[in-house]
């Protein structure tokens, strides 16, 4: 494929225009020649929430899909040649400017860059990695979320067809709310929680079993709670083997009944509950 010029901008997140404070999350880049626009964005705002004091989640999630609908409307005039070749335009912001025009808002686009690939696509994950993914990976202390452990068990659990039996669960009292997402019932409530132990920082290996040993303190003599299953995805760095288990022997002190499952055991703890639940009509 011939070399193809492109310009690009990176989309950034201004929690406050009057501090200018701001992070990356996403990237538009406009090949003029084949009239081709692409994005790239960062759905995740965990990093967003943990920087901005009083960042709205589902306000972020909402703008930026509105962002989303924007760009792809674009998207669909270029592709249908809605744009005359005396109004072609090489500059990507010039672009998004005509979707997206106020620049005082909390989603703007930085300033026009350029490139040259013979690989369109490739050049757009480079951007994106090199302005976002890449940030990401250098705040993030986590190495596995929740939901790469839940994967690592659902693939045993669907065999068995467990899986599809499973539903979302709140346990609430008073003073406490927590959502489950993979649950069943049995006369009580049995939870199944994928928890990463998979951090950069030993400390925060700890910090997570402290939190769930409080999480079952305040769920200690609920009436629905039957019994509550931790999916265990172990640190992957050898260094912190000794931080995994003392943070196993935290979670052992839950003063509510459970197990502890880890990774070499996820097979067996599918047959286990597809035992279960056949023996008890689930």
């Amino acid at each position: 494929m011939k070399r193809l010029t492109y310009s690009y901008c990176v989309i950034k997140y201004v929690h406050d225009p009057a501090a200018g404070e701001m992070l990356n999350i996403g990237v538009v880049v406009w090949f003029p020649a084949i009239s081709q626009l692409f994005y790239k964005l960062e759905m995740r705002y965990e990093r967003l929430s943990k920087t901005f004091v009083n960042f709205d989640g589902e306000n972020f999630k909402r703008t930026l899909r509105h962002f989303e609908i924007a760009v792809e409307t674009l998207q669909q005039e270029l592709s249908g040649n809605l744009f005359s070749a005396e109004n072609a335009v090489a500059d990507v912001k010039t672009l998004i400017k005509r979707v997206w025009p106020d620049e005082d808002l909390s989603f703007q686009a930085g300033s026009s860059l350029v490139g040259i690939t013979d690989d369109p696509e490739q050049a757009v994950q480079d951007i994106y990695h090199r302005f976002v993914a890449s940030q990401w990976s250098q705040q993030s202390n986590e190495r596995r979320n929740d939901e790469q452990i839940w994967s690592l068990y659902s693939e045993p659990l669907s065999k068995v067809s467990v899986s599809k039996k499973l539903v979302t669960k709140d346990i609430i009292t008073e003073e406490f709310s927590l959502k489950f997402n993979h649950a069943f019932k049995n006369d009580k409530w049995h939870l199944l929680e994928p928890i990463s132990l998979d951090y950069v920082k030993a400390s925060t290996i700890q910090g997570r079993a402290t939190n769930w040993l409080g999480n079952a303190t305040a769920m200690q003599g609920h009436p629905e709670l039957g019994k509550l299953y931790l999916l265990l995805g172990q640190p992957r760095l050898s260094e912190h083997r000794k931080s995994y288990e003392k943070a196993k022997n935290l979670l052992h002190k839950m003063p509510i009944p459970h197990e502890i499952i880890e990774e070499n055991e996820a097979e067996d703890f599918a047959q286990e509950m597809a035992n279960f639940m056949k023996e008890h009509g689930v």
